[in-house]
Parts: structure tokens; C-alpha cells; sequence
């Protein structure tokens, strides 16, 4: 019974070409995320991954702040790492590209909170 349902399941994911899609939609992901490294160099330090897997290494002394943000935006990412400042990215593959789009602009405006608030903090400093 458990062969039947393996050998439906794989026969699924072929012929809806699932993992094409979620190859394609990882590559989107991947360029949006790089991004994101170019335009916040000071939070971003790397972005890793492949097909729907990524991480995004973070500024150790901000990477708590920005996934509890993202949370509370009700975006589960996780955060790992031997110094847990690395943003996992693990969505599901029915994933579509507004939703990896969706992802990022909020990711973006976090981040884009987060640096302005450190510039205000350095400035009363």
C-alpha cells in the first residue's frame, strides 16, 4: 500500500511538473534575495541557497530583531545558525510568484525599518 501512494505521489510531482516550477520559483527567489544583500549591505552579509532552500546570513546584533518583525508580520521564516543570525527560507513548493514576491517586499520594508532605526540610534548616540 505505502509503494501505491509513493508512486502516485511521484507520478503527481511529474506530471503537474512541480519541481520545474519550484526550480523556477527558487531562481526568482534567489535573484530577489540578492537583491535584497545589494540593497542593504549592512544587514545582508550573504544569501546561500538552492531551488526553495535559501539562508540569509544576517548582522549578528540585528538577526533576532528582524525575524521576530517578520513574525509579527505573520511571515514564519527561521532563524539558525551556529551564531543564529541566519534567516532560513523553506517555503512550500506550491509556492507562486506573488507570494515569493509578497515575501520580499515585506522582508524589504522590515529591513528598510530596522536600518533606519539603527541610523536614529547611532545619531543620539
Amino acid at each position: 500500500m505505502g509503494c501505491v501512494a509513493a508512486s502516485e505521489t511521484l507520478s503527481i510531482i511529474e506530471e503537474d511538473s512541480i519541481q520545474a516550477h519550484a526550480n523556477s520559483l527558487g531562481k526568482h527567489l534567489g535573484t530577489k534575495l540578492n537583491w535584497l544583500t545589494e540593497r542593504f549591505p549592512s544587514l545582508c552579509l550573504a544569501v546561500r541557497g538552492k531551488g526553495l532552500m535559501w539562508g540569509i546570513e544576517l548582522d549578528e546584533a540585528l538577526a533576532a530583531s528582524i525575524y521576530e518583525t517578520m513574525k509579527d508580520r505573520k511571515i514564519l521564516v527561521g532563524l539558525g545558525g551556529q551564531k543564529k543570525n541566519v534567516l532560513r527560507v523553506m517555503p512550500p513548493m506550491a509556492l507562486q510568484v506573488a507570494d515569493v514576491d509578497h515575501f520580499v517586499e515585506v522582508l524589504d520594508e522590515v529591513m528598510a525599518e530596522i536600518q533606519q532605526k539603527q541610523k536614529i540610534e547611532r545619531l543620539v548616540v
